[in-house]
């Protein structure tokens, strides 16, 4: 798709390859999240391939559906109680509920568990969030800037989009760039085998992490990509594989003196580009709303 500079292609290949890594990173690689969202489906909003598999998953499941109905209206009926200041002002009812719920779902849950280890064809990244250009392009405010990326093997594929661009480079030094990012995540003392430095030597203007975010800025950012970039008040940023564990804020910005992107940019992470259209469609107002009035987190007992 790269070769064909095929940009549609390229945005649904990336947001495959994305799913896959982060499905594989859930509990039993996503199968278990396939398999709680099977139970409640509709047969006929399903692949072709799957529809058969999930009639017959329905009609000898019974158990498995009645018992995740049963659960979800224990849920319900636990929102709907009066919200006690202790518990050891639950009322009966609601201590009742609370075992029945507690039992329900460990006995749910390991079933889940146990189907999820045995082979079936129910694909752990079902359902699909599929992504293409123009659903991205319309989901972006004009201020947006798309940031995302594909890790195979050798090289990363990088997307840069916007309303009216789509910008598209490979970086092969990904050797390089895994030492950089070692290194960088030990000068900011996220490696907990490493003394953590002071806040006065990691904000101070000759700070070793500075210097090593600034070859990781070039091998990523490249100087024809960042006008682009700069154009944008919010970026919203697609990591995958090991670009996950870099802070993108600190990145810093040619244009800004090398101050880091978030002293210029509102800077924000989705997991794949066709999660982007959930993540900043309009959301549902709250159906019910809890206040906390107290220092219920002081460290002293006597306080709390």
């Amino acid at each position: 798709a790269v070769d064909r500079n095929d940009t549609e292609e390229i945005v649904v290949r990336m947001d495959r390859l994305q799913r896959q890594r982060f499905y594989e990173s859930l509990p039993l690689g996503g199968r278990l999240l396939a398999w709680r969202q099977a139970i409640a489906l509709d047969p006929r909003l399903a692949s072709d391939e799957l529809q058969d598999f999930l009639r017959e998953l329905q009609q000898n499941a019974v158990e498995l559906r009645t018992r995740s109905d049963r659960i979800s209206a224990l849920v319900e009926e636990l929102r709907a109680s009066p919200l006690p200041l202790d518990e050891r002002q639950l009322p009966a009812l609601t201590k009742r509920l609370y075992d029945e719920l507690r039992e329900l779902a460990e006995a749910h849950e390991s079933q889940l568990t146990l189907r999820s280890m045995s082979r079936t064809p129910l694909a752990r990244v079902f359902p699909a969030l599929p992504a293409s250009q123009e659903k991205l392009q319309t989901v972006l405010e004009p201020e947006d800037a798309l940031l995302a990326f594909a890790v195979t093997g050798q090289e990363i594929i990088c997307l840069l989009i916007r309303r009216n661009e789509f910008l598209l480079w490979q970086v092969d030094e990904v050797a390089q760039l895994d030492d950089l990012l070692t290194r960088l995540i030990d000068e900011i003392g996220l490696a907990t085998d490493l003394p953590r430095p002071i806040p006065s030597a990691a904000t101070k203007p000759d700070a070793a992490w500075r210097a090593t975010a600034v070859k990781l800025r070039d091998i990523l950012i490249p100087d024809d990509i960042e006008p682009s970039l700069n154009r944008a008040k919010r970026l919203i940023i697609v990591p995958n594989g090991q670009l996950w564990y870099l802070p993108f804020e600190l990145l810093p910005n040619r244009e800004f003196r090398n101050a880091p992107l978030l002293a210029s940019k509102t800077i924000a992470y989705v997991p794949t580009l066709g999660s982007i259209g959930r993540a900043f469609a309009p959301h549902a107002a709250p159906q019910s709303t809890v206040g906390l009035l107290g220092r219920i987190f002081y460290p002293d007992p006597a306080t709390n």
